[in-house]
């Protein structure tokens, strides 16, 4: 009876604080991009579910074969057809050829999160992984906006963010390394302000990890990010855990 008690007085908690988050602009704004988030989570996925396996890119294609062969070998090495009778004479584009075997000629994060992704849940999550954390993040870049601007601009520049051709174009487009590059620096950048503001070493560690990612995802976006958090990181040095 009394572990029973305790339960209740747990999820009314919860509820009441659920209430005053909700009471609050902030909490009003983040119920709306979370709805949101979700249509349009469905409307980026449609075209990878009507033609999941059909990409008009080299680029997409190699990362989708290396991601499906992480899921199902955990290898990043595919054996030469023919038995690497043409040597390196053929090789489709983003494919390097190693060792008489097919190896990535392109960044590393997306095929192996993604295929690390898959290999939990299924081939199926290859294409599901980068459309959620895209659609996730718009709520975070909201968050980041939110410490700059009004409520209401920062909600408008969410919302547009949405409907932006560039993001919405790689947003359908999974298997491109741009918008999971994107959705893991805007989740690591508000990781980053929590720090700043909180002091706590758990948001140090998730903005580390999250800005790591992003970098392994698009490794070439390093000649600006590095020098921006390397900055950030001398002018709140003395907040930093």
């Amino acid at each position: 009876m009394d572990t029973f008690q305790l339960h209740k007085s747990f999820i009314r908690w919860i509820v009441e604080r659920m209430r005053e988050k909700f009471h609050t602009t902030t909490g009003k704004h983040l119920a709306i991009l979370s709805f949101l988030s979700v249509g349009f989570f469905l409307l980026y996925l449609w075209p990878s579910f009507r033609m999941p396996t059909m990409f008009v890119s080299p680029d997409e294609t190699a990362n989708y074969f290396f991601s499906n062969l992480i899921a199902t070998k955990t290898s990043l090495r595919s054996p030469l057809p023919f038995g690497g009778f043409l040597g390196t004479a053929v090789a489709p584009r983003s494919i390097a050829v190693l060792q008489n075997s097919y190896a990535p000629g392109s960044f590393l994060g997306l095929p192996i999160i993604a295929g690390l992704f898959a290999k939990v849940l299924g081939a199926w999550a290859i294409l599901v992984l980068p459309v959620l954390l895209a659609s996730a993040c718009v709520p975070f870049f909201y968050l980041v906006l939110r410490r700059f601007f009004s409520p209401m601009v920062s909600l408008l520049s969410a919302i547009l963010l949405y409907i932006h051709p560039a993001f919405w174009y790689y947003a359908s487009r999974p298997m491109f390394h741009n918008a999971l590059f994107l959705s893991l620096l805007i989740i690591g950048s508000y990781c980053f302000l929590r720090m700043v503001e909180t002091g706590r070493s758990t948001m140090a560690i998730a903005s580390g990890v999250l800005l790591s990612l992003a970098l392994w995802t698009r490794t070439s976006e390093a000649v600006w990010v590095l020098p921006l958090v390397a900055f950030l990181c001398a002018t709140y040095r003395h907040r930093i855990p």
